[in-house]
């Protein structure tokens, strides 16, 4: 049997619950949380955007037999199904984990 230090102890504890001993990296990691949150809803106003303003208008010119030249432009819906589709998207990845 082997009996490990008062440090060694206290490293494995640290390492098995995750507690960050820097209180600094906390920080980081809620900022790096919050940029993500951002991002989730730069992709969503994104895809607003693109269906309303592009999309919907193009079909509207179509209807109306408007001379336009089409404006070609990226869906990011498989961004956001990574992002937010149960139960494999990361959010619910996320959910899962806590």
């Amino acid at each position: 049997m082997t009996v490990a230090s008062k440090d060694e102890a206290s490293s494995e504890r640290s390492e098995i619950n995750e507690i960050p001993r820097d209180p600094s990296t906390r920080v980081v990691n809620r900022t790096r949380f919050e940029q993500f949150c951002i991002n989730i809803t730069n992709e969503k106003l994104q895809q607003q955007f693109n269906r309303h303003v592009l999309k919907m208008e193009q079909e509207e010119y179509e209807k109306e037999q408007i001379n336009w030249s089409y404006i070609e432009f990226i869906d990011n819906q498989d961004i956001l199904n990574l992002i937010e589709k149960k139960p494999s998207g990361i959010i619910a990845l996320l959910d899962e984990a806590w």
